[in-house]
């Protein structure tokens, strides 16, 4: 998986005209904490593939995010939604997240588009 990262880095800074450094650091600078920083109220992050979500969790065991305040996010099961907290802790989405979500009424990352360095992530 990481050769396949390494060959879409390369791919995207020929494309973009950056360096593969340059590219590294632009990508590095979206990390969940800075995403978490923007924002006040509910966040909920969505990652569609198992890849996404594998490389959503991955991040946030990096950046010592929690279930719970104990459950790092690797022991956990992986979700298509998580909840993303102001105290560094990760939260599963019961009935009423998810109909939050539904609705609108957070702010909705597409996990994918945000590593991606796309400006378009919040849907």
């Amino acid at each position: 998986m990481l050769a396949d990262r390494e060959t879409d880095m390369t791919v995207l800074s020929e494309t973009m005209g950056f360096s593969f450094a340059e590219m590294e650091t632009i990508i590095m600078e979206r990390t969940i904490k800075n995403l978490r920083s923007k924002f006040d109220g509910k966040l909920y992050v969505k990652c569609e593939s198992a890849d996404t979500q594998s490389r959503f969790i991955e991040n946030a065991t990096k950046e010592g995010y929690t279930f719970g305040g104990h459950i790092a996010p690797h022991r956990s099961q992986n979700n298509y939604i998580l909840a993303v907290e102001k105290d560094n802790t990760l939260s599963h989405l019961g009935l009423v997240g998810m109909i939050a979500f539904q609705a609108g009424e957070c702010v909705r990352v597409d996990y994918q588009k945000y590593i991606d360095g796309e400006d378009d992530y919040i849907f």
